[in-house]
């Protein structure tokens, strides 16, 4: 959704009034503005869509007993914690932040663990490594859709070419989310012998990713 500037005439206590009630919200006066045109008119913005899909997030995220929903800015993103089984058990943590006015993609997926330990940061790499080449050839998706920095991993995601409902997206992005833990974890398990694990979790990969995720 484009954005423009106008110029509207309006009363100084209005103004002051908006500018109060946007510091209380965090945020500024156009943004303010335009929430609260919005909500008069019954429109519902890019935020607000935002918003249901993060709530939807929750609700499906639920069904995954071994996940803790992260309570962060349900405004900016979606976050939850997965456990890895391997050495002192590290947790990795996926957050998804969807785009309000990006026209090319829905959002972009981030992947951290908090580590020092040298052996599974290369690990970790591997595995980074391992899911960007699957999905830039079998999605055909392009190498700068990715960033790979030590522990962090990130991805673009693709607007899908029906965008659907709130819920129809959130449980399509549960599921991508949920494919990767899967896979990852899988890595870890069989991470003794690579081979092994890299085709483990090619198998993986291609059992779980439906018509719908292979859009993202």
């Amino acid at each position: 959704m484009s954005r423009s500037v106008y110029s509207v005439i309006l009363d100084d206590e209005v103004v002051a009034a908006v500018d109060r009630a946007a510091m209380r919200a965090g945020t500024n006066r156009s943004v303010m503005m335009n929430r609260l045109l919005a909500a008069q008119l019954q429109y519902a913005t890019p935020e607000d869509r935002i918003r249901s899909v993060f709530q939807a997030m929750q609700s499906a995220a639920d069904r995954y007993g071994t996940w803790q929903v992260l309570g962060e800015d349900a405004r900016s993103q979606f976050s939850v914690r997965s456990a890895l089984r391997y050495k002192y058990n590290p947790t990795v943590k996926y957050s998804i932040e969807l785009f309000a006015h990006q026209p090319e993609y829905l959002g972009v997926l981030r992947c951290q663990l908090r580590t020092q330990n040298t052996v599974l940061i290369g690990l970790l790499q591997q595995f980074y490594q391992l899911w960007a080449a699957i999905e830039m050839q079998q999605l055909d998706i392009p190498g700068q859709s990715f960033e790979m920095d030590g522990t962090r991993f990130s991805r673009l995601l693709r607007l899908p070419q029906e965008g659907g409902t709130a819920g129809q997206l959130a449980v399509r992005l549960t599921r991508y989310v949920s494919l990767m833990d899967d896979c990852m974890k899988l890595f870890f398990e069989t991470v003794d012998q690579p081979e092994h694990a890299a085709a483990a979790v090619r198998r993986r990969w291609k059992q779980g990713i439906t018509a719908e995720l292979a859009e993202l």
